[in-house]
């Protein structure tokens, strides 16, 4: 007979067993599993705003806040197709004859101090990485300004951005994506991360152009063509720093105008006020939104937030995502 002591014993065995199964102990094929990779980048922190949003909107369960910068007025002065912020300046092109590279100081939810840099080749070249501005000069040269004075490099290779707060830079040469470092007002180590875009089969027929770049990703904008629907899908493509694709978000088709990617969320536009959000790790859509706004060019200033050009109202906005 089993005493009360033993039995006791055996039952504690047993469950010792099972439980041991339970966590993994018996089982050959859940030794080394990878844990599930992270996916959440935590929202960065920003300073408290105390002046009131011109608007607001929704982007699913998330609200972006609108603040229109004011302090300098910009009617019939700014014209560009890009923007940059570098050390508290907004820098964009002002429409004069010759064009001009002209900045204004942000801070807080104002502008002032409009000045003109430097004579400009066009008002689509411009990029910087938090040290020094990159421009096309009126006579095809890199411009390099580092907020004091301009310099001359080499000749203008093609749309160019930066990564910010290095000293790396990528250029869009024809149809190669290739990689560089700003030295002495010169691109040096200069390398292939795609040699030939038009040999991958899903861009044979594309235009790629550079949108944004950080120490992990490159991204770049193009139009794709998509069966069922008539005309070409704006498209923004995240390529790692070797080339290799990683995802690609759907853009607005209405009139469609610029992308941002900031450090959780990738924004496009479309001239109409259309805004679309995506989740920027999982590619998902978050939400579309339809503002009193014309979002002619975007930028990212830092962590969500964005400056915005309307073209028809002719101001800077900075939108909090």
């Amino acid at each position: 007979m089993l005493t009360r002591k033993k039995v006791l014993a055996i039952s504690l065995a047993v469950f010792a067993a099972l439980n041991f199964t339970a966590c993994g102990g018996g089982d050959k094929k859940a030794e080394g599993k990878p844990a599930a990779p992270k996916t959440t980048v935590a929202v960065p922190a920003r300073p408290a705003v105390s002046t009131t949003p011109s608007m607001s909107f929704k982007f699913g369960e998330k609200e972006a806040k609108v603040y229109e910068l004011k302090g300098v007025d910009l009617t019939k002065k700014i014209r560009t197709g890009r923007l940059a912020v570098m050390n508290g300046a907004a820098y964009f092109f002002v429409d004069m004859k010759p064009m001009q590279l002209g900045k204004v100081s942000l801070k807080n939810e104002s502008i002032s101090d409009l000045t003109l840099v430097s004579d400009s080749g066009g008002i689509d070249y411009l990029a910087t990485n938090g040290k020094a501005v990159l421009f096309r000069t009126g006579d095809g040269k890199m411009g390099v300004y580092d907020g004091k004075k301009v310099a001359k490099g080499d000749k203008w290779l093609g749309e160019t951005i930066g990564v910010a707060g290095s000293d790396e830079f990528y250029v869009m040469q024809g149809t190669a994506l290739k990689a560089a470092t700003l030295e002495n007002n010169t691109f040096k180590n200069i390398r292939n991360v795609i040699p030939d875009y038009k040999k991958i089969p899903a861009f044979d027929k594309a235009i790629l152009k550079p949108v944004y770049a950080d120490s992990n990703e490159i991204y770049l904008r193009t139009f794709l063509r998509k069966e069922g629907v008539k005309d070409a899908v704006p498209t923004l493509v995240a390529f790692d720093k070797q080339g290799k694709e990683l995802r690609r978000y759907e853009g607005v088709q209405k009139l469609p105008r610029g992308w941002a990617v900031t450090t959780n969320y990738v924004i496009h536009t479309g001239s109409m006020g259309d805004f679309r959000v995506f989740d920027r790790t999982t590619g998902k859509k978050l939400g579309d939104a339809n503002v009193g706004l014309r979002p002619f060019v975007l930028y990212t200033i830092t962590g969500n937030d964005v400056l915005l050009y309307d073209d028809r109202a002719d101001k800077l906005y900075r939108i909090d995502f």
